[in-house]
């Protein structure tokens, strides 16, 4: 049995399922203030939104208009898209939240889509069935995914962007294919940079596919042109071949101190990776792999790839959801791929297909309860009286109130760099460096220094020195106590409940 009705049904139940999960973790961002219902995002993602605010508005793909010209963003076309969010009739600083759920409930939609769609592509005469019900019953393992997308992330065009490579790798037409596949590994790099890991079975599946050198030539050549032009742009606009946001996390930290913290944050997944491996050493499976599924190791590559380059650099800032962090969602959903699709490729085998399916199903969800994270994941989704994120309502009352209290142009000293910035509509000076080529490029600090505000053991917040950084950028606020050397300089202001150290 082909697609048939199931080509309709499971997009259809797989979007829902997304779509009740993106809503259900996002009900944490809703809240009521006394002018009305804010919806709000994760503070890094209004980064984000302050620099396509500032490029819509004429200013410049910057901070804030008037900012110096620094890139502190890892989602370039992710800001575009949530700047042109800002031009909707229906838009207002409380209303934002609301509007980049729904642009990735949308993008969910179709993700679910080229998720069947490839699976079909890659085994097109298998009946699929069985995969077919292993895939729903799978769902909730890539609840990781859901979550980052109900924090506002890039996540959900990530998804199909990757997805989007392997359609165009098994279409039928390889010439057109390799021009595809060029342009949207270039909006994938434009996207984010370690996007190239997650194009990696896209590629991987175009090329088994023999579709010979001129076509090769086409699709390499173009997708240099296409990303060296992105380079070219950065480097013409910002003065650097690369983000702002790569020195703060990539540089300046030893290797040796990076990678325990990185096995620390994946030390669910790293088990997972051999387990192809184990397959291809017995040889009928290897044969069989290898004749049959290919695709399903594609899919695998591209999981193990985002998994040793999380735990390369380090892991993620944030605490992992559903085993998975930022860096290893996109991975996460192909892990899910590749299982549906070795089930695809068994089909016609019932036994083993059964067996597949046994074994699919403890890996898929091993990474969630190695943690203890299915607790976590249950109240997200189903408890009913879920408190507001405290952290971003506070932020988001504190930026309204400084907006008040401050000239335009003025800028405040602070830690976190989204929320406050975007809802003054007023300047900052990021203490943590992620807007501060200066903080960026300052060693690792092993531990907590004297006299600073913000530092933690955790990447891209493990940098700081706030007595160079209040002297070079003098800022007109802090949202904290300056450091005893230019604490004379500032005196205490509180208005609302809220403290702010203005300059005298």
């Amino acid at each position: 049995m082909r697609f048939s009705v199931l080509r309709w049904l499971l997009p259809f139940v797989t979007a829902a399922w997304h779509i009740a999960a993106l809503l259900g973790c996002y009900r944490r961002f809703v809240f009521d203030e006394a002018e009305g219902r804010v919806y709000g995002l994760a503070d890094d993602v209004y980064i984000s939104a302050c620099f396509g605010r500032s490029l819509f508005s004429g200013a410049g793909f910057v901070w804030y208009a008037g900012a110096p010209r620094v890139e502190g963003i890892s989602n370039p076309l992710w800001s575009v898209l949530i700047g042109a969010l800002h031009t909707l009739p229906g838009y207002s600083l409380d209303r934002l939240g609301a509007l980049v759920i729904a642009l990735n409930a949308v993008l969910l939609v179709i993700a679910s889509w080229l998720f069947w769609s490839t699976i079909e592509r890659a085994r097109p005469a298998a009946p699929l069935g069985k995969a077919a019900a292993l895939g729903v019953v799978l769902l909730p393992a890539a609840v990781g995914a859901d979550y980052w997308c109900a924090e506002g992330f890039e996540i959900a065009l990530l998804a199909v962007l990757c997805l989007g490579m392997v359609h165009v790798a098994l279409g039928p037409n390889l010439e057109r294919a390799s021009v595809a596949l060029a342009i949207v590994f270039a909006l994938g790099v434009a996207t984010r940079m370690d996007f190239v890991l997650s194009a990696v079975p896209g590629l991987v599946l175009y090329g088994l596919r023999r579709p010979g050198a001129r076509n090769l030539a086409r699709c390499f050549g173009l997708a240099v042109l296409l990303v060296a032009s992105l380079l070219v742009a950065r480097y013409a606009y910002y003065g650097e071949w690369l983000p702002n946001t790569y020195f703060l996390k990539a540089t300046n930290w030893p290797l040796e101190a990076r990678l325990p913290r990185g096995r620390l944050q994946n030390a669910a997944l790293l088990p997972l990776l051999p387990l192809p491996l184990l397959a291809l050493l017995v040889p009928i499976s290897r044969r069989w792999l290898l004749r049959e599924a290919p695709h399903a190791l594609a899919g695998w590559l591209g999981f193990a790839l985002t998994v040793l380059y999380s735990t390369y650099v380090g892991g993620d800032a944030w605490r992992s959801f559903g085993g998975y962090d930022r860096h290893t969602a996109i991975g996460g959903l192909l892990l899910i791929w590749s299982a549906c699709a070795v089930i695809a490729a068994l089909a016609h085998r019932p036994p083993l297909a059964a067996l597949a399916c046994a074994l699919a199903l403890p890996i898929a969800f091993w990474p969630l309860y190695a943690e203890n994270g299915a607790a976590r994941v249950r109240d997200a989704l189903f408890q009913e009286t879920l408190g507001a994120r405290s952290l971003e309502r506070e932020w988001i009352r504190y930026g309204k109130a400084f907006r008040e209290i401050a000239r335009p142009g003025a800028r405040i000293a602070l830690c976190p760099a989204g929320a406050v910035v975007y809802f003054s509509e007023r300047g900052g000076v990021d203490l943590l460096g992620k807007v501060d080529p200066f903080v960026a490029r300052l060693p690792v600090s092993p531990r907590k220094p004297p006299n600073n505000a913000c530092w933690r053991d955790a990447p891209g917040h493990n940098k700081e020195d706030d007595v160079a950084v209040f002297e070079l950028r003098k800022p007109e606020f802090s949202r904290y106590r300056p450091p005893p050397e230019v604490a004379p300089l500032y005196t205490k202001v509180k208005y609302k409940g809220f403290q702010f150290f203005q300059r005298k």
